[in-house]
Parts: C-alpha cells; structure tokens; sequence
C-alpha cells in the first residue's frame, strides 16, 4: 500500500463566489451541473475546495503540520474551531491524501468516511478541487457529465471514478480544452474526506 503523504483535520470556509464576490469583480458566469442551487452545493459538498484555517492568524492557530492538524492536537483543534465559529460558519473535515481507499482509524468513532476528492492539495497555499471547479462547476461538457458519478457529499464513490475523471481530464487538455493548468510540482491527487461527528 502506497504511504499516506499527509493526514489530519481541515478547518474550511466554505466561499460562495457568487453572493461573496467583491463589488469590483464581476460575478462568474458558471452553472453547476447538477441541479442544485449553489447554497446547497456548498451545503452538500465535503471536499477540500474553500478557505483553509479561517482567521488562523487572528486566533493564533498552532500545531499544524503541512497544512493539517494532527488528531493528537484535538485539545487545540476544538478551541480553534469553537473561537472561529463565533465569527464564520466552517466545515471541520479529515484528510487523508494519497489514500487508496477508506482506511480504519482510530477516529473512527468521530469521522464518517464521505468520498473521494480529487485535486492540487495545499491548505497553506492554495487548493483547487478538480471535482468542485471543473466536474460540479465547469464549463466543458466533457467534464461535466462525471458529475454523474458523485455521491451524496459530491464526491467521488471510488478510486476508479477518480482515474476516469483523471484519464478524461488529460484527454481534453491534449486535445487543447481550457481547463486548470497545473504548474511546477502541482499534481491533482486523490483525498480521502472524513466528516466529522463530534465537533
């Protein structure tokens, strides 16, 4: 089994670019392909696509390793997250990337195995989900029919519904589609996403 590359919990603002856009910037000319508004995709969808550690400057937010905080820090973990409640609603998730499938953890009694994201995965940069801003919100029919194999969270089911959404990807951008160019050492990678049920 190949070795996780990182694992732990994600704090995420869930934006909607639509209703939260600056004044100055025009509002994205994007439909989802799936036939809900855009309240209930951020609702439903428990991926990593967002704004990781809200306010983690102002609340002083220690212990994070690569971007995510250990499940021995949970002490931390729920101070932070009861402080930033009180100024954003947020989405407390599990991560693990690089995951081949649903693993047993010995937080299994706090987190629900919800599906498979899939994208460039940098909580201390910038993430961008393949599935959120391409398979859910893009423009390109190619992409979008494998909205059809989304879950209830908006996720993937599978480690195969990931290398089709990979495989298909690559197709369209040999073939010269206007899609995400990943730069550098930028690589879309699967990510296990966990719900959480205690905090």
């Amino acid at each position: 089994m190949k070795p996780l590359v990182q694992q732990g919990f994600l704090v995420i603002k869930r934006i909607n670019w639509f209703a939260d856009r600056p004044a100055d910037q025009p509002v994205p000319q994007k439909d989802p392909t799936i036939p809900l508004s855009h309240d209930l995709i951020l609702e439903a969808y428990s991926g990593f696509e967002g704004r990781a550690w809200p306010h983690a400057k102002t609340l002083d937010v220690v212990g994070l390793v690569e971007g995510l905080m250990p499940h021995t820090q949970m002490g931390t973990l729920e101070t932070y997250v009861s402080d930033v409640s009180k100024i954003c609603p947020v989405s407390v998730l599990y991560c693990q990337v690089g995951a081949t499938g649903p693993l047993p953890m010995r937080l299994s009694g706090k987190v629900n195995f919800a599906g498979f994201d899939f994208g460039v995965f940098d909580p201390i940069e910038d993430s961008f989900s393949v599935v959120f801003n391409e398979v859910i919100y893009g423009n390109l029919p190619g992409m979008g029919w494998l909205a059809k194999r989304l879950n209830h969270c908006l996720l993937l089911k599978t480690l195969e519904d990931i290398e089709l959404v990979a495989s298909t990807r690559q197709c369209l951008q040999n073939e010269g589609a206007d899609l995400e160019r990943m730069e550098g050492d930028e690589k879309p990678v699967p990510v296990a996403m966990y719900r959480t049920t205690t905090l």
